[in-house]
């Protein structure tokens, strides 16, 4: 599992509707892609949290955050 905050970005066109969270193991071409609500972080409100279960232990991954 791996928890991921981001800022929002700096200029958007339109309300915040989703963001696109995809990861894939490091070398491999199968990606998994997610459509995120905009969630605030409770720690850290400026910041939008998502957290990533179901990860292989010792592996190393690529994850992009998108606007949607």
């Amino acid at each position: 599992m791996i928890g991921l905050r981001w800022a929002a970005p700096k200029q958007t066109y339109g309300p915040l509707k989703s963001f696109i969270v995809s990861y894939q193991v490091s070398e491999q071409d199968r990606q998994i892609v997610l459509s995120v609500k905009p969630t605030p972080c409770p720690a850290w409100p400026h910041l939008y949290c998502h957290t990533v279960s179901g990860l292989q232990p010792d592996t190393e991954y690529i994850v992009l955050v998108s606007i949607q």
